[in-house]
């Protein structure tokens, strides 16, 4: 008999050898659903297809991240470090780096949530405490 790469959930949940679609084990039971999980199976082709697809989105958003760091005003920038450093999600960073790229080149427009003092709360801050 050969063995299936991985077990139906059945299988799995009693812990019993699978012997592949439909599986011993669960033909001879009819209230059991012979299912499987393809993305459990590391090995399967759509399990390293998904992997591929998010490693690829990933280095898309890398990309757009450092284009951002590289072609945006001071302002931009740090209102970007700042929120990385607050514990942004990704989600919430991607959005930012999206609307810093929708920006025409030289603008001033910066993310509604930024603080429009921000460099001058900074620099009041320097010679206060100089």
């Amino acid at each position: 008999m050969k063995r299936a790469s991985t077990a139906c959930k059945e299988c799995q949940r009693r812990r019993t050898r699978c012997s592949g679609v439909p599986c011993s084990e669960c033909v001879g039971h009819p209230d059991r659903e012979c299912v499987f999980d393809e993305l459990s199976d590391r090995r399967r082709k759509a399990t390293a297809k998904k992997t591929q697809e998010e490693l690829t989105s990933l280095r898309d958003f890398l990309d757009q991240l450092l284009e951002a760091f590289r072609s945006n005003d001071g302002a931009a920038v740090q209102h970007l470090i700042n929120r990385i450093r607050a514990g942004a999600s990704h989600e919430e960073i991607r959005r930012i780096v999206l609307h810093i790229h929708a920006q025409p080149a030289g603008s001033s427009s910066r993310p509604n949530d930024m603080d429009p003092n921000i460099i001058n709360d900074h620099m009041s801050n320097f010679f206060d405490s100089h």
